[in-house]
């Protein structure tokens, strides 16, 4: 009889690529994973992210267990498991989110880059490098995190062309986060927010200049990166103040 196990963790795509690794867990146990994401990130994961075993649905789409589906506690039977990772902060309060989605299975956190892996689509990337006319030696900024995507305001000075990343003109160009990949490798430097593009920029950018600035509002308090704390393995990421 088929084995199924359904996640609760549609949002955001940071949290999609950082708990792969427990899916693929869960898939090495004989299981086949179902995954609803939000519809913001549907086309973009099932597109370039494929796994034997991993079934990425809608949340409104018809999957097996869905009877459970935003239930908070974890639900095992001898064929069925259902995984609440979006609540695994409440077991853990002490615990940064992120990080309490491994405690809440008693997984060990190891280097996520390994399970993520991702079908480029090299052409459109490099026809995101052309429209932005991303050539020669030039910095990318990004200002925007969040799923609402908020902004901190970064203001990169250089002789250098700067280019400020912007979600809502990718979006009328027919672009989304994983077509930056080529551009993202051919920086000189990159400076971001945290943010589901430090993930790419921690993968694939091993020979630029990465900065960090924390998730917050120029006028909120410091947050002391408390909350990627793990996450990122790149030896090469300064974390700005």
């Amino acid at each position: 009889m088929n084995k199924n196990c359904l996640i609760y963790q549609p949002l955001g795509l940071g949290d999609i690529i950082w708990i792969l690794p427990i899916v693929d867990v869960i898939i090495e146990s004989g299981y086949t994973v179902y995954y609803p994401v939000g519809d913001v990130y549907y086309d973009m994961v099932s597109t370039y992210i494929e796994k034997k075993n991993l079934i990425w649905v809608r949340e409104n789409d018809d999957f097996p267990l869905k009877k459970y589906y935003r239930q908070y506690d974890i639900i095992e039977n001898e064929n069925e498991l259902y995984l609440p990772l979006t609540y695994a902060d409440r077991y853990f309060p002490q615990c940064s989110i992120m990080i309490s989605k491994y405690y809440l299975l008693s997984i060990p956190i190891g280097d996520w880059r390994k399970s993520f892996s991702l079908k480029r689509n090299i052409n459109r990337e490099r026809k995101l490098i052309d429209k932005y006319d991303l050539s020669g030696d030039y910095i990318l900024v990004n200002k925007s995190f969040g799923t609402e995507y908020q902004d901190r305001d970064l203001n990169i000075v250089s002789t250098k062309k700067v280019h400020y990343m912007n979600v809502e003109e990718d979006r009328n160009n027919g672009f989304q986060l994983f077509d930056w990949i080529l551009a993202l490798e051919n920086a000189s430097e990159i400076h971001t927010v945290e943010t589901s593009l430090c993930f790419l920029i921690d993968k694939y950018c091993l020979n630029n200049e990465i900065h960090m600035y924390e998730k917050r509002k120029e006028s909120e308090q410091n947050t002391f990166y408390k909350n990627i704390n793990l996450l990122f393995r790149n030896p090469n990421w300064i974390y700005e103040n």
